[in-house]
């Protein structure tokens, strides 16, 4: 895995070099993971689980004491830094320590609260540094898939189709939508998923027309369509 990691972060710094990015600021979830193999999640958007700090040969992810542990045992090329009081008020300390001229950030997860925390953080310890918006810079790599993710791309589909096989023969009149889609989640994570990429979608009759349906206790009738997502 840290091969994999190492080939991914050199990537990625050909991409900073050439956009004359010094640091850059990892805040989404799935972009952290796969720079570093650190699987802390975001419990709400205004929580995070930690930032990585990518430099041309510096790496640090900060986080706080809820995930410490984790962090150096899954993002071990990466220094764990433990922060306090939150990350906006670490920051002078992680672009001092990294002598960052130009932080870049992935503006699709930052809200404007965010932003400016950090800016007024930075401004209040006397720290000079350009903010700037990054975009796609992470995913444009994610694009290209290596054999890993193939393969697991694969096992996950075969997860999903082998869910709604095992499930076809309770798709009975009388069966509510609710029961149904706690039967495919069940099945999905019994057969190895780790979790749902969304809530599963069941909706029959005149439901099965709203394409993001809600699960209801409606029950499925003889000679309807049910729209199945998931």
């Amino acid at each position: 895995m840290n091969k994999t990691i190492k080939n991914r972060l050199l990537l990625l710094r050909q991409s900073m070099a050439e956009k004359k990015c010094d640091t850059l600021m990892v805040l989404i979830g799935e972009n952290r993971h796969y720079l570093s193999g650190y699987t802390g999640e975001d419990t709400q958007f205004d929580e995070s689980a930690g930032a990585l700090f990518i430099t041309g040969s510096k790496l640090i992810l900060a986080t706080d004491s809820r995930y410490e542990l984790q962090a150096k045992n899954e993002a071990p090329l990466f220094k764990t830094l433990c922060y306090k009081e939150g990350l906006a008020k670490e920051l002078p300390n992680i672009t001092d320590r990294l002598g960052t001229k130009r932080l870049s950030f992935e503006s699709v997860r930052m809200s404007y609260m965010q932003y400016t925390k950090m800016a007024g953080e930075l401004e209040q310890a006397g720290i000079q540094l350009e903010l700037v918006p990054a975009e796609d810079m992470v995913e444009n790599l994610r694009l290209i898939k290596d054999e890993s993710e193939i393969d697991t791309l694969k096992k996950a589909l075969l997860i999903a189709e082998s869910a709604f096989n095992h499930i076809k023969s309770t798709i009975k009149p009388g069966i509510t939508e609710r029961q149904l889609a706690w039967a495919m989640e069940k099945e999905i994570r019994e057969a190895g998923a780790q979790s749902l990429s969304f809530p599963t979608i069941v909706a029959s009759g005149p439901n099965s027309a709203l394409p993001h349906a809600i699960p209801s206790d409606r029950k499925i009738k003889t000679g309807e369509p049910i729209l199945f997502d998931w």
